[in-house]
């Protein structure tokens, strides 16, 4: 059999397709009951929440680590002072492309639970859409929570959710919340006199161009600092997104 594709200007060997190029292997096994569980909460609901995913020090050393970033002209970024438009917040400070910046974000956008319920939602080779820091300037209801609509991952597109239907997502720092990008969701009001920091790192499918362009963003001599499972889904969304309070 041949291991050619024919081509309008000839013909091409299937290892080098597209099909090769992003696939990655799928999990070899099920996942276990408490991930089953969390599946079955995004399916119906279209996210999941997962309490103190991260230790007191791993959530205290991010924080530390997005100060010293933000009072860097050298790495701050476009907008890391302040939102450049009403997507990003006026009042809204946004560090791009954490895994050029710094190895301590790493454990956010490779935690295993969010690693598992990638593999049941998006595509085998599905990469990093976006890993970011959000902060919201002066989840609790007061300092800006995210703020989700249940169930709205399975309406049509003409639906728009009204204020009411709208409910804060309160966790404890150091905590998770998964949620499927169809859901409608955004940054709560900060009416609190300190800001409100979370980190996001957005996943698509492997056919989907990303919104930061990895290849580009992380500089080539850092590459050897990545774990190797980190660079697969970077380099080459249906979306999954997770966003961690700190």
């Amino acid at each position: 059999m041949s291991n050619k594709q024919p081509l309008p200007g000839g013909t091409v060997p299937n290892e080098v397709g597209s099909a090769t190029r992003l696939s990655r292997p799928s999990p070899s096994k099920a996942p276990d009951a408490r991930i089953q569980q969390l599946i079955h909460q995004i399916n119906k609901h279209g996210y999941a929440i997962i309490p103190n995913a991260f230790s007191p020090s791993i959530v205290a050393e991010a924080k530390a680590e997005v100060a010293r970033l933000t009072a860097d002209p050298e790495m701050v970024g476009p907008a890391g002072e302040k939102g450049r438009n009403t997507f990003e917040g006026y009042k809204t400070q946004r560090l791009y492309a954490l895994a050029n910046k710094s190895r301590v974000f790493d454990a956010f956008a490779l935690h295993e639970d969010v690693l598992a319920l990638n593999d049941e939602f998006l595509d085998p080779g599905y990469l990093i859409n976006s890993f970011q820091s959000i902060n919201i300037l002066p989840g609790e209801t007061t300092n800006g929570a995210t703020v989700i609509v249940p169930d709205s991952h399975l309406w049509d597109s003409h639906r728009v959710p009204s204020a009411e239907e709208t409910i804060p997502v309160i966790m404890p720092a150091g905590s998770m919340l998964f949620f499927l990008s169809t859901l409608w969701h955004g940054g709560g009001a900060n009416t609190s006199d300190g800001s409100r920091l979370a980190l996001t790192a957005q996943y698509c499918q492997p056919w989907i161009r990303p919104m930061e362009n990895q290849i580009l963003a992380v500089d080539w001599e850092k590459l050897d600092e990545i774990p190797e499972s980190h660079t697969s889904i970077f380099s080459d969304e249906l979306c999954a997104e997770i966003s961690t309070d700190v």
